[in-house]
C-alpha cells in the first residue's frame, strides 16, 4: 500500500468522521490535556470533579461506581488520559469517550453496551438528518445516535456519583466517657462546606440512686460551620462553632468550669464559641471514623448548693469566663445520601 494511500485511509476513519460530526479541533486534543489535582493521594469523586472543572469533559458512572476510593496518582500535573488510567485501574474500571462524555465501563459492561464510538452509526444520523441532542449537549457537539443513548443510558448515571450531602454520628468519647447520649446531623453546603448541629442530653444520677444525688445532669446544643481542605465528608477541616446548654452537677469536680468541689451542686446555663480541627476517615461508602479537637470561649451563670438533695443555697447566680477545649470526639459517622 503507498503511503499516500494509507494516509487517506486513516484520515477517512478518524479525523474526518470527527469533522463531519461537528467535534471542534480541541476535543481531538483534549485528552493531552494537562490536569493539575491539589494533592497526589485524593479520593476519585474529588479528581473527577477537578478534571469537570478543568476540561471539557462531563463524567457519567454505572450505579455500582464507588468513588469514595483513594488513588495515589503518580505525580499532581497530569495528562487526561494519563489521569483517568490511574484513577480507574485500581477499581478494575476502564473509560470511553462520547462526545464530550465520558463514560466509565467495567468490562462485563463493555461487552454487553453497544459501540459508544461507532462511525458508521454517527455518518447514518447525519446523512438522515436526525440529529439526537442529549440534555447535557450543545448543537455544537457531536452528534449522538439514539439507540446507542438509550441503551448507555440504561447503564450509566446522568452524571458521576458525587460527594455524600448527609449524614449522622454520635461521638463514642461523649456516648462512653460521659455516658450520654448525644446525635448529630450534618448536612453539605457547597462543594467544600457543610453544616453540623449535634445534641445531648443526660438525664440521671451516675450511680442509679437517687438519695445519692451524684449526677452529671445537662442538655448541650451546638451548630458548626465546616471548611473541607479537600472535599466534604473526606479528610481535613476546620470548624467554628456556638453552643449552649444548661446543666445540674452534684459530686464531681467540673475543671472545665472551673468549679470543683464533689460536696456540691452546681445548676446553671452556659454558652459560648470556638473554632476546631479534624479529620475524617471513610471505611466505606456509608460508614467514616472522625477524630476533632477545639477551643473556645465560654460564659457560664450558675448557682452554688449543698451536695444533697434540697440542700442549701451557698451562692446564688454566680459568673465565670473562661477558655477550655469545647470540642473532643471520635465519632462514628453514618452517610444517609
Amino acid at each position: 500500500m503507498k503511503i499516500s494511500n494509507f494516509l487517506k485511509t486513516s484520515l477517512a476513519k478518524t479525523i474526518v468522521p470527527a469533522l463531519l460530526a461537528g467535534m471542534p479541533l480541541c476535543s481531538l486534543l483534549a485528552q493531552n490535556e494537562q490536569v493539575v489535582f491539589p494533592t497526589q493521594t485524593i479520593a476519585i469523586n474529588s479528581a473527577f470533579e477537578v478534571i469537570q472543572r478543568q476540561t471539557q469533559y462531563l463524567i457519567s458512572a454505572g450505579n455500582d461506581f464507588d468513588g469514595t476510593r483513594r488513588v495515589t496518582l503518580s505525580r499532581q500535573n497530569l495528562p487526561l488520559s494519563e489521569a483517568l488510567v490511574e484513577l480507574l485501574r485500581p477499581i478494575g474500571k476502564s473509560y470511553q469517550l462520547q462526545g464530550r462524555h465520558i463514560l466509565i465501563f467495567s468490562q462485563g459492561e463493555m461487552m454487553n453496551a453497544r459501540a459508544p464510538m461507532n462511525v458508521d452509526s454517527l455518518e447514518k444520523v447525519l446523512k438522515e438528518k436526525q440529529a439526537v441532542i442529549t440534555p447535557t449537549s450543545r448543537p455544537d457537539e457531536p452528534v449522538l445516535n439514539s439507540e446507542v443513548m438509550r441503551e448507555l443510558h440504561k447503564q450509566v448515571l446522568p452524571a458521576y456519583t458525587s460527594r455524600p450531602t448527609l449524614a449522622i454520628r454520635t461521638n463514642l468519647l461523649y456516648d462512653i466517657g460521659a455516658l450520654t447520649p448525644n446525635l448529630g446531623l450534618e448536612l453539605g453546603v457547597g462543594p467544600k462546606g457543610s453544616l453540623l448541629l449535634t445534641g445531648s442530653y443526660n438525664p440521671w444520677n451516675s450511680d442509679g440512686k437517687k438519695d445519692n444525688n451524684k449526677k452529671l445532669n445537662h442538655w448541650l446544643a451546638s451548630l458548626e460551620y465546616r471548611y473541607w481542605l479537600c472535599e466534604r465528608f473526606n479528610g481535613h477541616f476546620f470548624g467554628i462553632h456556638g453552643f449552649y446548654g444548661q446543666y445540674n452537677i452534684a459530686g464531681y469536680k467540673v475543671p472545665l468550669l472551673n468549679i470543683g468541689d464533689e460536696s456540691h451542686r452546681y445548676q446553671g446555663n452556659g454558652y459560648g464559641a470556638g473554632i476546631d480541627y479534624g479529620y475524617h476517615w471513610m471505611l466505606s461508602k456509608a460508614f467514616s471514623v472522625e477524630f476533632n479537637v477545639g477551643v473556645g470561649v465560654a460564659l457560664t451563670q450558675y448557682d452554688d448548693y449543698e451536695r444533697a438533695n434540697c440542700g442549701s443555697c451557698l451562692e446564688e447566680s454566680a459568673k465565670k469566663t473562661f477558655i477550655l477545649p469545647t470540642k473532643l470526639g471520635i465519632s462514628l459517622v453514618y452517610m444517609i445520601k
